[in-house]
């Protein structure tokens, strides 16, 4: 560190760098010397020329501690873009501190001069910045704060705004590798102006541990024409870790976050990079008008522990394809979330188009107007609320669920299921058991509670059910001989009427015949009844006859099709298992007693 004895000396000092400089006479203070244009601004205290460089080049800042206002470096609700931006990096510059040399970026650029930053203040207005301008590389734990965002009020602006000012495919402000580690931003609004901006409005590239709190991201209008989707994100990250937004809102632009992981590093290497990025976290956050989807994933490898807490999808004036349109996820895990149409638009595809993931969709809301969407992965959906055009479609993998509630859409004509099954690849599945609600008193407008739409060797399922819980006009159906349906309580019932209809909602349950005379029991049609199995014990003396009702199609042993299984007068106890295998016939499975066959 070079010492100076006054300003004078300060102003000769031939060692323009990096370093600082101790200026005695000014009681020890701390001046770095800071690269951008500072023509007109030498206030011979805070900035000063030297002797041998022009200010449009350069000039020496006084270190003001941890603190520093961004107005103070010329930062102005009237400034231009690019002086704005420029009056931003000069604060930046004067915050730095504990020069550092670390061995990489962690992109594949060699040495990296780091320093210890503080926090960047910015008063109320709307500030103008050019895009392309604020790249952060050399800034750890650097934050900036200003007065207060929107938050989820469409009404107003924000209290501070960083606006986006300029044509560009760029960023609006950039992290870019190890360097710029921990960058916070807070109680402020990052937007762009107008259609001229199609980039990204924030950018993290490699930047571990960057922290949004009640930040509002996109588009500024509030109103009509002037809400604009146009910015390519909000938020796009890559070979990112640790990533927190906390009571953040992204609005109007493509894609909400963007998980982006074909970017290379500057290492030589055109391959993509490794992964997407891993530990991010959504907490009470807001997701308004994209036209793509708010929260999208599509690399090919994958990216390692998403977290969506207690956050919201609502689309207000524009259509998004999708809510949550990620693929190759370990990790995954969606809590109390709510995914809400206005009064026309939705989620054209589904509120979710989940492929590849491992995790966890639980305690959520799924609103009207559109599909719930599409699971393939190994994933648990439970405890979550769906009242969709059409519900839940399974498409491969390893899923299992319980406790949701199925509800019909509000849309006239629409007759949805609630669990619909239709396999691209291997799934294993076990479901239930589920609520599929009344209406009114009256029968649910859910066509059917499980749809299980094709007979696949790509399935294997089984099914807890509860009957008393289905409120669905045709119940569920099964095309499948590799799906199995019992009772979510397989305990025995008493029938005592002469005649009697087994009914298929009953499947996995003992059926106690107790009457007083000859009964005959029917068993379910063949069709409707694939995969379920009824277990009847005759505790009455009188006569038993359990039938088919197709002739022919009830087995037992070898030889051919029966039409009635008797159990003859004085058998008490006898007892006998039937099952539809696969939808041609009812077999015989296990039987205790007596019978004859007919």
């Amino acid at each position: 560190m070079t010492e100076c004895e006054n300003i004078a000396a300060l102003k000769a000092t031939s060692t323009i760098n990096g370093s600082a400089h101790l200026l005695a006479a000014d009681g020890g203070s701390i001046f770095f010397w800071t690269e951008g244009n500072f023509s007109g601004q030498e206030d011979g205290e805070n900035i000063i020329a030297s002797n041998s460089v022009a200010l449009s080049t350069g000039a020496w800042l006084k270190a003001v501690g941890s603190i520093v206002q961004a107005e103070r470096y010329g930062l102005s609700p009237s400034g231009t873009p690019m002086g704005n931006a420029q009056s931003l990096v000069r604060a930046i510059h004067a915050l730095r501190t504990g020069a550092t040399t670390i061995s990489t970026d962690g992109l594949g650029s060699g040495p990296l001069t780091v320093y210890a930053s503080g926090q960047l203040l910015i008063g109320e207005g709307v500030f103008p910045i050019s895009p392309d301008v604020l790249a952060l590389t050399q800034d750890l734990g650097f934050m900036i704060k200003g007065q207060g965002s929107r938050k989820t009020n469409n009404a107003v602006i924000g209290r501070t705004v960083l606006l986006i000012t300029g044509t560009s495919s760029g960023f609006g402000i950039q992290v870019y590798g190890n360097g710029a580690r921990g960058l916070v931003l807070e109680d402020l609004d990052l937007c762009y102006a107008d259609t001229n901006f199609t980039g990204d409005c924030l950018d993290n590239f490699g930047s571990p541990g960057m922290t949004l709190n009640r930040v509002h991201i996109g588009t500024h209008g509030i109103s009509g024409g002037t809400r604009l989707q146009t910015a390519r994100s909000c938020l796009r990250s890559t070979y990112d870790e640790f990533i927190h937004c906390i009571d953040t809102r992204f609005d109007g632009a493509v894609d909400g976050w963007w998980s982006d992981t074909v970017r290379v590093k500057n290492d030589g290497d055109d391959n993509p990079i490794e992964f997407g990025g891993s530990q991010t976290s959504f907490d009470n956050c807001v997701w308004y008008d994209f036209t793509g989807a708010m929260i999208r994933h599509s690399g090919v490898r994958n990216r390692k522990g998403v977290t969506i807490n207690r956050s919201s999808f609502n689309p207000i004036s524009v259509n998004c394809n999708h809510a949550i349109d990620v693929d190759n996820i370990d990790g995954l895990d969606i809590r109390g979330g709510s995914f809400t149409p206005s009064t026309e638009y939705y989620a054209a595809g589904g509120w979710l188009k989940i492929r590849n993931c491992t995790g966890n969709i639980d305690s959520s809301w799924f609103g009207d107007l559109c599909p719930a969407g599409s699971l393939l992965g190994n994933i648990d959906f439970s405890n979550n609320f769906i009242g969709c055009t059409d519900g839940v479609t399974l498409l491969g993998g390893v899923i299992t669920g319980h406790g949701n509630e199925f509800s019909g859409s509000a849309a006239v004509g629409l007759t949805p299921s609630g669990f619909i099954v239709a396999p691209t690849i291997d799934l294993a599945f076990q479901l239930g058991p589920d609520k599929f609600k009344f209406v009114g008193g009256e029968v649910s407008e859910l066509a059917r509670s499980y749809d299980i739409r094709v007979n696949s060797n790509l399935i294997d399922g089984h099914i807890i059910y509860s009957a008393a819980q289905d409120g669905t006009a045709e119940k569920f159906r099964n095309q499948s001989s590799r799906v199995t349906i019992r009772s979510v309580g397989e305990t025995s019932f008493a029938v005592t009427s002469a005649m009697y209809l087994v009914p298929r909602t009953e499947s996995g349950r003992t059926i106690r015949a107790e009457g007083s005379v000859s009964q005959q029991f029917t068993l379910p049609a063949l069709d409707s009844s694939i995969g379920l199995k009824f277990r009847i014990v005759r505790n009455g003396s009188s006569q038993l006859t359990v039938t088919s009702p197709t002739a022919g199609k009830l087995y037992v042993g070898g030889g051919a099709g029966k039409t009635s299984i008797i159990a003859p007068p004085g058998d008490v106890g006898s007892v006998i298992t039937v099952e539809n295998l696969d939808g041609t016939a009812w077999n015989v499975t296990d039987r205790v007693g007596s019978f004859t066959f007919a």
